[in-house]
């Protein structure tokens, strides 16, 4: 104690461990966060797995188009397609010359709105 002042004593000032800088992007924030050790776990692990996506690369399918424009690809894919018989469907012929079989004729469907007056449906009160 000098002139009757107390002394001043100076902490030395704590770094912020998540003090990234001005000009940080957000990856730069998340890998602080899931590589700092004072954060609770499932920060850092959510952090971590915010990150990932961006650290390494994804395996993904392209395609390559060199033979000319897509354009000119649909018009070939179009006229292979135009190109193919088609198989018409021709009656079974009897075998001692007849006419046709023709199939069975389908059953009638019932009316749908019949079951909504059938009195299953009706309430009992």
């Amino acid at each position: 104690m000098i002139n009757g002042f107390p002394e001043v004593v100076y902490k030395e000032a704590q770094r912020d461990p998540l003090d990234i800088g001005p000009n940080a992007t957000a990856l730069d924030l998340m890998q602080a966060i899931y590589r700092n050790p004072g954060q609770e776990l499932y920060v850092r692990m959510r952090a971590a797995s915010i990150a990932i996506a961006y650290e390494s690369p994804k395996l993904i399918a392209q395609a390559v188009l060199t033979a000319g424009s897509f354009a000119e690809l649909l018009d070939k894919a179009i006229e292979r397609s135009n190109s193919c018989r088609l198989i018409e469907a021709q009656p079974i012929a009897e075998p001692n010359g007849g006419p046709a079989i023709k199939p069975p004729p389908e059953p009638a469907l019932p009316n749908p709105l019949l079951r909504m007056y059938s009195p299953r449906f009706r309430r009992r009160f």
